[in-house]
């Protein structure tokens, strides 16, 4: 048997009353008889304002017109918003259901297209957060014209990914995408869909990239596409992507590819479900499952590894029901593992191909009852080997494990791309001169 190579290649319109609202901080508006905005300010919405649907359905960004095609005098006559928002304004605001006319961004007069909020932001130097409304009951959809670009260190913060969503498409670096993260922003509690391009994107400069609390979901390409270091988790979630759930393609002078904390998921995707194609080491901080998806749950292709430590850490990975390998790792990559759980693939745990590094690099054992690579019930195992080590030379440290059977069974393959005939939990390829040292073995349940 052979097997392919594991890299790859609206609201009621308001009555007729003049309010005005005063910048800061963040007051509400109060009833005055102020003029509207000039008709050539960026908040002079007369033809163009926006909409909010009242049928049941899902609220999305758009532009105001009534039934009959004529305007709604009613609500021309609405509130009305100062356009100077002098500094510091530290926080905008976004509600696509809002319909009181012209907007500034403060709760009281808030913008109702993201984009709309981005813009404002370029020109707000003390600006922190973009609020984005959501309703947990039926979400609110902003289908933004283009992406969401983030200016540095500005987060953007919605309601939860159950009542939040944000559907777009635009240039994002050299690609394209619905949200662009840079620098320090975090961006939280929104879900993220692209259907043609990546659902998000992420630049270093000047900080870290975060997202917490984030899903991104049916995208036409990656789910997260990351360029050096980025902070994903608590509870990011990249799921059913066209190809991988997070591409990280960079290097990475501090975080690297970090997972933090729990609820964090890439599964279901049409290929890996985390991808590290540059040097950036994976350090996974807290737990990661990987499930479902096409190729492998996670494959490790850099030549080389940036970071410190210069060593991939994957620590409470949960790899299961991947089509090929729970995790895979090419070019004798230093990588530590631990407290992780291989398992149910449809070819093998672990997949490690030494090259031609020294066996240290590979790091099995952590002194206790660790990572589950086999079970003692034959249909939770993977499907031909629990670990596949090519071009092992030596003795390969593996104590402290969980496998089919103890000791662990053990086969060879003639080359790094065929698998035995029969399930093993060790698989060596070729097998010159190479063993694997399994003491304090456990049968895993």
């Amino acid at each position: 048997m052979t097997f392919a190579p594991f890299h790859s290649h609206s609201l009621p319109v308001l009555t007729a009353t003049l309010v005005a609202c005063a910048w800061g901080p963040l007051s509400a508006c109060s009833s005055s008889s102020s003029s509207p905005p000039p008709s050539g300010s960026p908040d002079a919405r007369a033809d163009s304002r926006p909409v909010t649907t009242h049928d049941g359905g899902v609220h999305d960004s758009g532009t105001h017109a009534e039934a009959g095609g004529g305007t709604d005098s009613a609500a021309e006559a609405g509130p009305t918003c100062a356009t100077a928002l002098p500094e510091p304004a530290t926080d905008l605001y976004v509600d696509q259901t809002y319909a009181g006319g012209a907007s500034n961004g403060t709760t009281a007069c808030p913008f109702v297209t993201i984009v709309d909020a981005v813009n404002r932001a370029a020109a707000l130097s003390a600006l922190q957060t973009i609020h984005v409304k959501g309703n947990s009951s039926q979400p609110l959809v902003y289908a933004e014209k283009t992406a969401v670009q983030l200016p540095f260190g500005v987060n953007l913060s919605g309601d939860g990914p159950g009542a939040t969503i944000i559907k777009a498409d635009g240039p994002c670096l050299t690609t394209t995408c619905a949200v662009l993260v840079q620098g320090s922003s975090t961006l939280s509690g929104v879900q993220v869909t692209d259907a043609t391009g990546n659902g998000v994107v992420t630049q270093q400069g000047g900080g870290v990239p975060s997202l917490q609390n984030v899903t991104i979901t049916g995208s036409g390409l990656d789910g997260l596409y990351s360029v050096k270091d980025v902070i994903l988790g608590p509870s990011f979630q990249s799921l059913s992507n066209k190809q991988a759930g997070v591409h990280s393609t960079g290097d990475a002078t501090t975080a690297g590819l970090e997972f933090t904390g729990t609820g964090n998921a890439a599964s279901m995707n049409g290929t890996h479900g985390v991808f590290v194609e540059g040097t950036a080491a994976l350090a996974m901080d807290g737990s990661l499952t990987t499930s479902g998806n096409g190729q492998n749950g996670v494959s490790i292709e850099g030549t080389s590894v940036t970071g410190s430590p210069a060593t991939h850490m994957v620590n409470a990975l949960t790899a299961k029901n991947n089509q090929r390998a729970g995790l895979s790792v090419l070019h004798g990559l230093p990588v530590d593992i631990t407290q992780s759980k291989l398992e149910g693939n449809g070819v093998m745990g672990l997949y490690y191909d030494f090259a031609t590094s020294p066996v240290a690099n590979l790091n099995l054992q952590d002194g206790a009852p660790d990572n589950n690579f086999g079970s003692g019930t034959s249909t939770a195992n993977n499907k031909s080997a629990g670990i596949f080590l090519c071009n092992a030379s030596g003795t390969v440290p593996a104590g402290s494990n969980f496998w089919s059977a103890c000791p662990p069974t053990t086969a060879t393959a003639t080359n790094c791309t065929a698998t035995p005939a029969a399930y093993a939990d060790v698989v060596l390829a070729p097998t010159a001169g190479a063993t694997v040292d399994a003491n304090n073995c456990q049968v895993g349940q």
